[in-house]
């Protein structure tokens, strides 16, 4: 097996391991805001953001299900090989052989 093909597949397995992670921990944070009815706040100079209840959690969760979706649904790079035109190639060598000077 190729070793390009076998990182890809590791990566693939690592954007979905990470973004399942993701979801549990959105539903934990959505089960503690539920139940215990804590608050996050942020001040900035631009305003005060509080963000209470079960919304860290869905934020979180939703944040996970669209990179899980997404990883799915696009299969990223491809593999393989690119056969230079002999004029591509001699433009290519007159670069490099301008280069070496």
């Amino acid at each position: 097996m190729e070793p390009a093909i076998l990182l890809r597949g590791i990566e693939r397995l690592l954007v979905v391991g990470s973004a399942t992670l993701t979801i549990y921990l959105g539903f934990r944070l959505f089960v503690i805001g539920a139940t215990a009815g804590k608050s996050v706040e942020a001040k900035t100079a631009f305003g005060r953001v509080v963000v209470g209840g079960t919304a860290p959690g869905l934020v979180f969760m939703t944040w996970g299900c669209s990179v899980l979706i997404y990883a799915l649904l696009h299969g990223g790079a491809e593999v393989g090989t690119k056969t230079l035109k002999p004029a591509e190639t001699q433009g290519e060598y007159q670069i490099l052989k301008g280069l070496a000077r």
